[in-house]
């Protein structure tokens, strides 16, 4: 009987050793497997982040370096460089106010202009100038023009300001009051705070107070730059001093 027992014993051991040999030698292989599956979540986190930090580098190098077409480009009241100094806010404004019967066509970057004497708007801003003006030339530019602006800076109905978008994107200008007025059909000269414009925008200028009520406004124009930054012209002092 005792005999029987001691060989119990011993093949319970012999069991025992076996079973606990067999789960050392698991062990590693259970802990590899855990270790190769937080691997790959930690590469699936590492190509995420890889993904989205290129396709921000990727807007941002579209941005600087002009990747971006002129109709990405939209006017931004939170990306301005030239602003009102006053508590402010500006919205686009959406009204189309012509060209007050003053029709100017390019042609081989010169400008030509031509009055409509008849246009309502050119009759009521521009009363005393009644003989019609046909392909007079514009001169005194640096570049070719590749765009004119007609930029209404103020309330009521003010007289227009001509903008002209230059081929290396600087802007020209000419108060058109003094342009007819004079009879002289030049350019004022570049607006020296704008480089790398590419296209202008009409927004609606409002003095807000702290509470953010509205208390009064103005229509203006702002001219944006190739990274998406815009200038309020009617804070600009050349343009101020014709206004």
């Amino acid at each position: 009987m005792r005999k029987w027992l001691i060989a119990v014993a011993i093949i319970t051991f012999i069991i025992i050793v076996a079973f606990v040999g067999v789960s050392k030698v698991e062990a590693p292989e259970k802990n590899s497997n855990v270790t190769a599956r937080n691997e790959l979540v930690k590469k699936d986190i590492i190509d995420n982040t890889n993904i989205n930090v290129k396709n921000k580098n990727i807007i941002e190098n579209d941005l600087e370096n002009n990747n971006l077409s002129k109709e990405d480009i939209e006017f931004d009241s939170d990306k301005m460089k030239v602003k009102a100094g006053y508590s402010s806010k500006y919205e686009k404004d959406e009204t189309d106010r012509g060209n007050a019967g003053l029709d100017i066509v390019i042609k081989e970057g010169k400008p030509y202009l031509s009055t409509d004497i008849t246009n309502e708007a050119y009759k009521l801003l521009f009363p005393k100038i009644t003989k019609t003006i046909k392909e007079q030339e514009i001169i005194g530019f640096d570049k070719k023009v590749i765009e004119v602006k007609f930029a209404f800076i103020g309330n009521g109905d003010p007289v227009p300001i001509i903008l002209f978008l230059m081929e290396d994107g600087t802007v020209e200008y000419i108060p058109s009051d003094k342009m007819l007025n004079n009879r002289k059909y030049e350019s004022f000269g570049k607006i020296k705070e704008l480089s790398n414009i590419v296209k202008f925008a009409n927004v609606i200028l409002s003095e807000v107070n702290e509470d953010g009520e509205n208390l009064g406004g103005i229509v203006t124009i702002v001219a944006i730059d190739e990274t998406g930054y815009s200038y309020d012209l009617s804070q600009i002092k050349q343009i101020e001093d014709v206004l």
